[in-house]
């Protein structure tokens, strides 16, 4: 194989700090889409959503009107990630582009807790996912563009962790194991087909494959001393390749395509000192793309790269590490994309076709619980963001709807504001409370007193939610979460406030449709 000088023009080299949309001040580079870039922008309530950039203008992908989206990786025609529920449960995501159209499907098993898609590849999709998280093991997942098509992948012992972080050509990579001790791995569509990737070396203790392209697989392995060094191979644990560069501590490498691999390798073992690395196949041929960054951009790694006839394209992110009281601080963090010419020209980048499920499957989602939930909550915090308290009330339960007028409930809301300031925003969030421990709670503290309505007491949060009477009307048939809703403003508000308001309510399904069945403020 020629080395990056034969085949890279370094003179060439620029790099381009991708601008942000409007108001936001974060974002974090994910993939190529095609030729267009794709990032993650940081949003209010730890959302990141994925933008893909048309030219230099950056657009928001979108998944119905779900607020929590994650991107994670992406191929020629395809994005995958996840959208996450109230309660925190990942839901696998992929979405399709077409000539004429952009569709997003859900890939989340049937009966499964969480599900997250990482990788996808020529028409296929790979992540993980949990029966139930915590209780079982993590188990390797190949979907081919639905959640019917989905394929669950283990090691030799399927009760052990696996996750999928890569494919193409119909090849999986991943990790077998847990803890410090886990095995790089591939898979070709089947657990029967598992091969360990894990070199042979004596000192390595573990592994991970990361990503795959054109006959090679890359990751990082480590030793006793956990610090990981980047690593390519080519399809056996035999054909491993040590990459960490020298004079560099630490090192991984993301992704690989016609013979490059894009990572990152750091000074220290720890602390904001990587640099975005592209290698020629060897620990001794790389080309440190930091260097191309100006200042005050001092942090950057390489997560993806597209190679087009005579021009490769690196995608990755650019961040300030600042010292502030003696720490070290994350001053800013930017989509970059490093750009160069090649020497020896490359055939055309590969756009494959990907053959788009039938949009059924996408109806028969947004029947779903947890879609109902999510959506439920965004579509009220809309409503008080709005102030359009007529469709607030409008998401209550009949017995709220009879307990308080659109206005009453705008006069409630509004005077436990904590500051006199606009929401902008809004984060939800839930958890497993059930209606017993509940109503268990408000017996406690409240004696059950059926008098405590939203209507009729002067102040909430009294020994915390619930701290008013949990209608009878709510039972366990109807229930479906407890979940709270804060009202955001400006994060540059001049009181430094985080929140202005928190709800706590009650999800309840009235005949098919998903309503708010409890509602106060808090304390």
């Amino acid at each position: 194989m020629p080395t990056l000088s034969q085949r890279v023009d370094r003179a060439t080299i620029t790099a381009t700090l991708l601008p942000l949309p409007k108001g936001k001040k974060r974002g974090r580079g994910i993939g190529f889409w095609g030729a267009e870039p794709v990032a993650s922008v940081e949003s209010a309530g730890s959302a990141a959503p994925p933008f893909r950039w048309i030219g230099s203008a950056p657009q928001l992908v979108t998944y119905q009107d779900v607020k929590k989206v994650h991107p994670a990786g992406t191929s020629a025609t395809q994005l995958v990630g996840c959208w996450h529920t109230p309660k925190h449960d990942e839901r696998a995501l992929v979405w399709t582009r077409t000539p004429d159209d952009l569709r997003a499907l859900e890939l989340h098993p049937e009966g499964w807790q969480k599900s997250f898609a990482r990788a996808c590849g020529d028409g296929q999709q790979v992540g993980y996912g949990y029966v139930k998280f915590v209780k079982d093991p993590s188990k390797a997942l190949l979907w081919s563009g639905s959640r019917e098509s989905m394929i669950v992948l283990t090691g030799p012992d399927p009760t052990v962790d696996a996750s999928a972080s890569g494919v193409a050509q119909g090849i999986q990579v991943g990790k077998f194991g847990g803890s410090i001790r886990q095995r790089a791995c591939l898979w070709r569509g089947s657990s029967e087909s598992y091969v360990d990737m894990h070199p042979s070396t004596a000192e390595l203790m573990g592994s991970e494959a990361l990503g795959i392209g054109d006959g090679q697989q890359v990751g990082h392995v480590w030793g006793e001393d956990s610090m990981q060094m980047a690593a390519v191979w080519s399809g056996s644990p035999d054909s491993y390749l040590n990459l960490a560069p020298h004079g560099f501590v630490r090192s991984t490498a993301w992704r690989c395509s016609r013979g490059f691999q894009v990572g990152w390798a750091a000074l220290n073992d720890r602390g904001m000192s990587a640099h975005a690395i592209l290698w020629g196949g060897s620990a001794d041929d790389y080309i440190d793309l930091q260097l191309s960054l100006p200042e005050p951009w001092n942090v950057s790694q390489a997560m993806d790269l597209d190679v087009d006839g005579d021009t490769l394209r690196v995608i990755g992110t650019a961040q300030q590490a600042v010292q502030s009281g003696g720490y070290e601080m994350d001053a800013g963090s930017r989509p970059v994309m490093w750009e160069m010419k090649l020497l020896v020209t490359e055939p055309p980048a590969r756009r494959e076709t990907v053959t788009v499920q039938p949009t059924a499957s996408v109806a028969s989602e947004a029947m779903s619980d947890d879609r109902k939930v999510e959506k439920l909550t965004s579509d009220l915090a809309r409503a008080l963001i709005e102030d359009d308290y007529d469709a607030a009330h409008a998401f209550l339960a009949p017995w709220l709807q009879r307990q308080v007028t659109a206005t009453q409930l705008r006069s409630i809301v509004k005077k436990e504001f904590f500051a006199d300031l606009p929401p902008i925003d809004f984060v939800a969030s839930g958890n497993d409370s059930t209606l017993a421990e509940l109503r268990e709670h408000y017996a406690e503290y409240h004696k059950s007193d059926s008098t405590r309505t939203l209507a009729t007491v002067e102040s909430f949060g009294d020994w915390g939610p619930p701290s008013i009477d949990v209608a009878a009307e709510i039972t366990p048939a109807n229930f479906r979460q407890w979940l709270s809703i804060d009202l955001t403003p400006d994060p540059d508000n001049e009181f430094g406030l985080d929140f202005i308001l928190r709800l706590w309510l009650i999800a309840v399904d009235v005949d098919g449709t998903m309503k708010v069945g409890h509602l106060e403020p808090g304390e």
